[in-house]
């Protein structure tokens, strides 16, 4: 049941839908200006002001273009299996042919518009097809079918201004949060090759080969093939992607020697496992730190070393040839681990706290956007 002075109407009779395209990327004089041209790859931010690929002059007058306030959306590619990228344009901008640009009209606004799609991301990934090669696909006749429900412009404001103070607050965390990362690796190009000694240390450091300093183990018998990765257990399964859980498991007796590091020779991921688990089958490889490395130095050595994309299978035998330098004092290796647990842990406040933010936000959009919870808005004098 609507609330009272409410209206329920669908997407296409209160939006207007265009559609993007690529200027041609064989005529250079097309791309590298200052026009956004905006992409899946870009839609990550509830604001659009710039992008990785840009349009010139010439290729902006060839580009379908989206003005300041519009509504930008994924219909296209395998983000859309698991979310549905909404933002705004911040600007004027151009986008392909994987996004629609969306207009309010009829009493609805775009900035409530946003929201409204934000808010019913479940609703339209359950019209998402999959192409024949499985990209996913978002018709457009079935998304202008959904029913959105909106109040007067009046209220509409009200309620985006009471999640924008959400949005700023979630901003804000983010800032925080690349400043934190930045930092930590700021911090291991430093600790981790000796430009910065901590104080109180000042022996030697000294080379280790591949060899020296690890041991592969991987025990085949406690390896979980990919057919068994949804069977319901006990044990957590952990592959060589870059999720620490893949699933879980009874089949395998789990690895228990901890800690252990988890490297992906197809991903180059690196993974610190201290709790009993079972290893995936595809590509995941166990590397045990020798005595004479403190297993957590071990393991941000090995994060801070980069691999060439040399293909599938092949990373391995990359790392194998690696030389590795470190101190030889043990209590410096793990006080340079200390240091570095810390500042990881300071990103994963900040991520803790941002994930309570967006909580708090789609309680409070759920709460408003369906009318549950009324604003106050005054009338004018």
């Amino acid at each position: 049941m609507l609330p009272e002075g409410w209206n329920r109407e669908e997407l296409g009779t209160v939006a207007s839908f265009a559609s993007g395209n690529t200027p041609s990327k064989q005529n250079t004089a097309y791309w590298g200006g200052d026009m956004p041209w905006i992409s899946a790859k870009d839609l990550k931010r509830p604001v659009m002001s710039n992008s990785i690929d840009t349009l010139s002059d010439d290729g902006a007058a060839v580009a379908k273009l989206a003005s300041p306030g519009s509504v930008l959306i994924l219909v296209r590619g395998m983000t859309i299996l698991k979310d549905i990228p909404v933002a705004l344009a911040g600007r004027r901008l151009a986008f392909n042919q994987d996004v629609k640009c969306l207009s309010g009209r009829r009493g609805v606004e775009n900035r409530y518009l946003a929201l409204a799609l934000t808010a019913k991301k479940r609703a339209i990934m359950r019209l998402v097809n999959t192409a024949n090669h499985g990209t996913g696909r978002l018709d457009t006749d079935l998304l202008k079918s959904l029913l959105i429900e909106f109040p007067n412009s009046a209220e509409q404001q009200k309620i985006v201004e009471l999640v924008s103070t959400w949005d700023q607050a979630i901003e804000t965390v983010d800032k925080l949060i690349e400043t934190a990362r930045a930092q930590k690796t700021a911090l291991m190009q430093q600790l981790l090759t000796g430009k910065r000694r901590l104080p109180g240390f000042e022996g030697a450091w000294r080379t280790f080969s591949f060899s020296d300093a690890f041991t592969v183990s991987n025990d085949k018998s406690k390896q979980v093939p990919k057919g068994e990765y949804e069977q319901a257990g006990d044990w957590p399964i952990v592959d060589q992607g870059q999720g620490r859980v893949a699933g879980f498991t009874s089949n395998r007796r789990p690895r228990t020697d901890l800690p252990l590091i988890v490297f992906g020779d197809h991903t180059r991921a690196v993974k610190w496992i201290d709790t009993p688990f079972c290893p995936g089958a595809d590509g995941t490889q166990i590397l045990k730190p020798k005595p004479c490395f403190d297993p957590k130095f071990a393991y941000y050595l090995l994060q801070s070393i980069s691999l060439p994309n040399l293909g599938y299978s092949r990373h391995m035998r990359e790392l194998k040839e690696r030389e590795f330098r470190a101190p030889e004092c043990a209590n410096e290796q793990a006080a340079v681990s200390d240091l570095l647990d810390g500042a990881v842990e300071e990103v994963v406040a900040l991520a803790k706290q941002r994930e309570c933010f967006e909580i708090e936000k789609r309680a409070l959009m759920q709460q408003l956007l369906t009318g549950k919870r009324r604003v106050k808005v005054e009338e004018p004098a």
